[in-house]
């Protein structure tokens, strides 16, 4: 039975907010190191130059403006993206 993506990778959706790099860390602390963060224990290549990391939704507020802006991207189209729960 040959194993798909499903099988060897987890979907994660986390809250950034500051320090992206602190979490790029705890990942990997854990065992769970982002695909293609060579710096952070990754033993996986993703793209040239590159980490499977993908920003679904950024949320912002301006600084002369009350309103929060938000901007939503769907994920990529290639084997590490198709999960059930996308």
């Amino acid at each position: 039975c040959e194993r798909t993506p499903q099988d060897l990778y987890s979907f994660l959706e986390l809250g950034f907010y500051l320090y992206t790099y602190i979490c790029f860390y705890k990942l990997a602390h854990i065992g769970l190191p982002i695909i293609g963060d060579e710096k952070y224990g990754s033993d996986q290549k993703y793209a040239a130059l590159s980490i499977c990391l993908h920003a679904r939704k950024l949320t912002y507020t301006p600084a002369e403006s009350n309103e929060s802006i938000s901007y939503e991207a769907p994920a990529p189209s290639n084997k590490y993206w198709k999960f059930k729960s996308i």
